[in-house]
This record gives C-alpha cells, sequence and structure tokens, in this order.
C-alpha cells in the first residue's frame, strides 16, 4: 500500500470541518474552516470556505481527499425541507470542485458513516481516541466529524486491501 496523507472534508454552508491523517490512521491536523462573516450571503460564505480549503490543500499537500455527502435519510429529513439541504449540496459541490481540481483521488462518503451516532457522542469517542483534538475549538463537533469519517474510510480501505491480499495468496 502507497503512502496515505488523506484530507477528509465535513462541509456545510456555514462552517466546514477538516482533518488531516495518515495511513496508520494518525491526525495530523483538524481545524475548521470558516468564513469572514456568519452573515454573509451564502456564495459569499463558501466561497470564503473554499478558498481556506485550497490554501490548506496546498499546505499539506493531500495524496486522497474524503467528502461526505447527502445520501438515503439523510437528504429527505424534514429539517432539510426548508432549503437546508440546497445550501449544504451547494457547499458540498463546491468543496468537491476544489479539491477534485488539485487532488487526483477524491472520494465521496455517504453519511451513513455514522452509523446513526448522535454527533455528541461521535465526539465523545474521538476526544478519547486523539488527544491532538479539541473539543473546546469545535462548537458544532464539525472538526471530530471530519476526523472520524476519516478513520471510518481509512479502517474501510485497510479491510479491502487484506481482502485482496488473501484473495491473491489464495490464487
Amino acid at each position: 500500500m502507497s503512502p496515505i496523507k488523506l484530507l477528509s472534508i465535513d462541509p456545510s454552508s456555514t462552517l466546514t470541518g477538516y482533518a488531516v491523517m495518515d495511513e496508520r490512521v494518525n491526525l495530523l491536523e483538524a481545524g475548521l474552516l470558516k468564513p469572514r462573516k456568519t452573515r454573509d450571503e451564502l456564495w459569499v460564505r463558501i466561497e470564503a470556505m473554499c478558498d481556506g480549503l485550497l490554501a490548506l490543500i496546498t499546505e499539506v499537500n493531500p495524496t486522497h481527499c474524503i467528502i461526505e455527502v447527502p445520501t438515503g435519510r439523510h437528504a429527505r429529513l424534514p429539517a432539510m425541507a426548508s432549503g437546508s439541504l440546497v445550501k449544504y449540496g451547494c457547499a458540498v459541490g463546491a468543496m468537491w470542485a476544489v479539491a477534485s481540481m488539485q487532488i487526483i483521488n477524491v472520494y465521496p462518503v455517504p453519511t451513513t458513516w455514522t452509523g446513526g451516532k448522535p454527533k455528541k457522542v461521535r465526539a465523545q469517542s474521538i476526544a478519547l481516541r486523539f488527544r491532538n483534538y479539541s473539543k473546546e475549538q469545535d462548537g458544532g463537533f464539525d472538526m471530530a466529524d471530519a476526523i472520524g469519517m476519516g478513520v471510518w474510510w481509512l479502517e474501510q480501505q485497510a479491510r479491502q486491501y487484506a481482502k485482496r491480499r488473501m484473495a491473491e495468496k489464495e490464487n
């Protein structure tokens, strides 16, 4: 398996969490991409976060990127009926465009990666596992979700790699 430096992105139209991890599931960096002003128009907020994403990609030079995308029941939640899903979709699309222009290996991750666990529970688990994660700086647990999604994806990749190796040995 060639070395992986993963950028995990949990997009939103108001605040985007990110995490940078290696293939050994070490957390190298985590943070938030923020708009200049939270009351700015949707496109202005998303543009500011995309500028932050571009700077981050340039700085950390990831080999792979994952972005959470709405799927299944999450795309039909009643709260999303008010237009939140459209705003979320705009943020996802913009982040995807920036990442895919800079990184070859960009993959969608369905919202089902959470296993139905509440955000607060996921954040507590992340805080126990990663000492360099700061709950105090992560009010909405967006960083924790980016980290958790990265862990989930890296573990999926390791399982697939192990299955391929087993199949090769059998043949």
